[in-house]
């Protein structure tokens, strides 16, 4: 028994950083707005995702599936609004589309298919918006860009409808 104190306490330990990092989270994330017609106000909802982006910080820490369970933790303590959380995987389709409507005939290094081309347009939302902003200048980036590596993609981190 003496040996599995060691593992028990490393395990609580990581699981109250988890609560603890999305009280953080919610503490600080940018509050989503209501439009004129109730709805979540799009502005808002991009103010959040962005910060969330910011806060995963997925590119150095590329684990997809730490970050699923902690949007779900967000969701099951109610620091995310079902509404909010069905809008997530909207508003990444969104960015990925404005990024491949600039990207779409391009030459990118190590993409080949459409399942890598999709990793990559999710790596350029997981780096932020100021990089994503940027990679829509492609005249300007291209070159800094094309050579993105990536990982598997961020966008499995944002979970689907059923899983909330």
């Amino acid at each position: 028994m003496k040996n599995l104190r060691p593992l028990i306490m490393r395990v609580l330990n990581e699981e109250t950083s988890w609560h603890k990092n999305a009280i953080e989270f919610h503490k600080n994330s940018p509050k989503i707005m209501k439009d004129s017609a109730g709805g979540i106000n799009y502005n808002s909802l991009d103010d959040y995702m962005w910060y969330l982006v910011n806060y995963v910080d997925y590119p150095n820490n590329p684990d997809y599936k730490k970050i699923k369970e902690f949007i779900l933790l967000l969701r099951k303590y109610g620091f995310l609004d079902t509404d909010v959380a069905m809008r997530m995987r909207g508003w990444l389709k969104t960015k990925k589309n404005f990024l491949d409507e600039k990207w779409g005939d391009k030459s990118i290094k190590h993409v080949g298919g459409d399942d890598s081309y999709d990793d990559w347009l999710s790596q350029i939302v997981s780096m932020g918006k100021d990089h994503y902003e940027a990679a829509l200048n492609i005249e300007k980036n291209y070159k800094k860009y094309r050579d993105t590596p990536y990982e598997e993609s961020f966008s499995y981190a944002i979970p689907y409808r059923i899983e909330m």
